[in-house]
Formats: C-alpha cells, structure tokens, sequence
C-alpha cells in the first residue's frame, strides 16, 4: 500500500522563531528571545547578548534559569550543540522546570532534522532525545503550547501509530480551531490505515482553511484509500448539490470523478472550481493532473505551474510537474527542478522515481539507477517525507 503523505515536515516547526513565540507564550522568564528580535539586525548587539547571557551562567552557575535562556539564545545562533549543552544544565539544576525541558526537545528536533539524511542512526538517537524531553514538559506543564503535537511528530516518525494518533487528538482538544491540528490528525488516521476516519479529519481541516494544500492532498489520497469510487462521488454530488457555488466541493467532486475513470466530467468539475476560486492551488494541481490523464500534456503544465506559484515549494506539485515535463521531452528541466526537490527532502519516493526516470531519459544511467534504488529502499520504509 502507499504511504500517505506524513506530518507537516519537522523544520516546519522547528525554526527557532517559533519556539521564541511559544516559548513568549508559556511565559518562560528572562526574555532572551525578546532580546533576539531586537537585536536580530545587529550581529554587534546579538553579539553582546549571548555574552551577557554567558555571564550569566558564570556568576549564577547553579541557575537553571539562566542556563535555560543561554541556552535558548545560541539555539537562535544556530549553535545547537551548545544550546543542547546549556538546556541539558537547566533541567539538571532543575528537574521539574517544564519549560526548559520543552526548549531541550524542540532543539533536538532541530538537530534530528540536521542529522536526518547523513546518519540515519544519530537521526533516531536524536528523536529519542526529544521525546525524552517532551514526555518531561509534559510531565510537569502539560498546557505548553505545541508539547502534543511535538510528541504525535516523533511517535509517527519512530512507527508508534497508536500513540501519534492519541497525541494528535489532544492537540486538536487544546486548540479546535487549528487546521493543521486536524490535518496532523486525519496524516496520522491514514498512516495507520484508518481511511475513512482520515477523510472526515481532513476535511474539518478543509473547513477551518480552505487553502490547506496538506489537507487537501490528504484528503484525496484517503479518498482513493477508503473503498467504493461510486459510493464517493455520490457523496460529493451531494456536498455539491448543498453548496453549489463551493469550489471545494465541486474540487473533490471533480477528483472523485477522475479515480471513478470518468476523467472528462472530472475535468468539467475542476474547471468550474478554478472559476469559482482561482485561487485555490489543490483545483490547479487536480486539474493539472487530469489533463495529463487526458494527454494534453502542455494545458497540464500550464495548471501545474499555477498551482506551484499559489502554494510554493508543494513537494507533490512539483514531482508531478517534473513528471509531465519529462513527457514532454523537456527531461533536462525536470531534472534541474527535482534535483533541488530531492536535495530538500530526500526521503520523498516519488520525487526520487521522477528523477530517476529523467536521469534516464538524459542517457545517465548511472545516477538513474543510483535514485531508482533509493525510491526502492525508501517505499520499504515507514516514513516519506
């Protein structure tokens, strides 16, 4: 079976400025990620700051407080051993300071993500890590912003469903109105086969953010997932006869019609819900793809470059954009394209296979088969990012 697509990738949460507007959030003391915006323009002042900071730690060495900005602040550097160093002192000093905990595991996820694609094994010694410190924040202040979805990433990335789904319906508990909280939940309901629960998450995540492309895409591969072709595009007939002037309804409708083989009627549909809402990238990349189905390979591309400048960097936008490419005979675009697209994200199976078949188209058969073993080894796995 193939896999649904996976979390919202870890970098996704793992740019410090982020952990500085949580962490301003939960009320972690001396404001060092204040500090930080600040100062972020100034190498001088940043500078100045983490010597401050550094002082700190010498003239209050038993501090955890101290250790735990320290810490914090080298995290925005970059210098994530250091930071790793520094929080590791603060949870030592005091071991139910949850707020620190939380920091040291959002940092060993940043550093897991570094290791992910060079060492497989620091990778998940790392993963360890983080969940080690998160199940500690959650230990002592479980109402941290974020803790439970940290927590269902890790569980999904190291294979444990059961408690990913778990940690991810209390993220949707603590805060109902988030769409990525639901689009977490229905990529962790898929993963663990659970199709049809997946499509109704999905879509309470659609209806939050109607230009949710995770949730969009998950909801159409759980759609292909959940049984009868006929007995979906009732459905969505239906949403359509509810809301006639819904360009999502008449989206799903219209991809509901393509995997049901009724591919120009399905293609009727997508043309109407990119009138309705031009803006709506999952339409354009719906749309793109039947057309390819059709064999109007350069229509195809025209809408699969919409989609792409609506919703940037969609990593299954621009495999699928890379495919028609190479069917167009423009095999050296393609690859140029998914060369940057596998460099970002190298466990992507699909992204590997499209290389490797303009690899081949190019005559280089060599690195073909070097991406077309690692689309093999990858689709073993549990995880595709």
């Amino acid at each position: 079976m193939r896999q649904i697509r996976s979390i919202v990738p870890l970098l996704c949460l793992l740019v410090f400025g982020v952990l500085n507007a949580e962490a301003q959030t939960a009320g972690i003391t001396l404001s060092a990620s204040n500090k930080a915006e600040s100062t972020a323009g100034n190498p001088g002042n940043r500078s100045s700051e983490l010597e401050e900071l550094r002082t700190l730690t010498h003239r209050f060495p038993d501090s955890a407080e101290a250790h735990n900005n320290y810490g914090m602040a080298l995290g925005e550097t970059g210098d994530l051993d250091g930071a790793l160093a520094e929080l590791e002192t603060a949870v030592k000093l005091k071991p139910n300071y949850g707020q620190a905990f939380y920091n040291l595991g959002v940092t060993y996820l940043k550093k897991a993500d570094l290791l992910q694609a060079p060492d497989p094994g620091a990778y998940r010694a790392r993963l360890a890590d983080a969940l080690r410190a998160f199940l500690k924040a959650d230990e002592f202040e479980p109402t941290l912003p974020g803790i439970h979805t940290h927590l269902g990433i890790i569980y999904q990335e190291i294979g444990s469903r059961d408690e990913a789904i778990q940690e991810f319906r209390k993220a949707v508990e603590s805060a109902p109105g988030s769409a990525e909280a639901y689009n977490n939940l229905g990529t962790s309901l898929a993963n663990a086969n659970q199709f049809k629960d997946a499509a109704k998450t999905f879509q309470r995540a659609i209806e939050l953010d109607p230009h949710s492309v995770a949730a969009a895409i998950g909801l159409g591969d759980a759609m292909l997932q959940s049984g009868d072709a006929s007995l979906v595009v009732e459905e969505w007939k239906a949403a359509v006869r509810l809301k006639p002037l819904s360009a999502i309804a008449h989206t799903f409708l219209g991809y509901a019609l393509t995997f049901d083989h009724q591919l120009k009627t399905g293609m009727e549909e997508l043309q109407r819900a990119v009138e309705l809402d031009p803006n709506l990238g999952i339409a354009h990349f719906y749309l793109g793809q039947t057309l390819e189905k059709l064999g109007n390979l350069q229509d195809s591309e025209k809408q699969l470059r919409v989609a792409i400048g609506l919703c940037p960097h969609t990593v299954s936008f621009e495999v699928e954009l890379g495919g028609v490419l190479v069917k167009e005979g423009k095999a050296s675009e393609a690859i140029a394209m998914l060369r940057k697209v596998t460099a970002e994200n190298p466990r992507n199976v699909q992204a590997q296979y499209v290389l490797a078949r303009a690899l081949q188209e190019t005559g280089n058969r060599a690195e073909a088969a070097a991406h077309f073993e690692k689309a093999s080894t990858l689709s073993q796995s549990e995880i595709n990012l």
